[in-house]
């Protein structure tokens, strides 16, 4: 009985476990608010807000080449946006 009941808690606990892949959440266009909503407070809100879904849009793994492949491309993004001076990794 006790060891259904341990089981049984263990069971539980397991499925009750959220994943914590975010990529999808952050890369989507609409978002929590949408591109548009950013924009309406200051044209720096909505760059940073692109530039961080950039970021999310071009996760393609955890390896040191992977993320340095992520940055890459999201510096180039940021780049190209009207406005931005400088881009600082840190």
């Amino acid at each position: 009985m006790t060891r259904a009941l341990v089981a049984l808690l263990l069971v539980t606990a397991v499925a009750g476990c959220r994943e914590y892949d975010f990529y999808p959440r952050l890369s989507d266009q609409s978002g929590l608010l949408d591109a548009d909503t950013y924009a309406a407070y200051t044209k720096e809100a909505a760059q940073s807000v692109a530039i961080g879904r950039k970021f999310a849009q071009e996760y393609r793994g955890t390896s040191f080449a992977d993320r340095k492949a992520q940055t890459d491309a999201t510096v180039a993004y940021a780049q190209s946006l009207p406005g931005v001076a400088t881009v600082i990794i840190g």
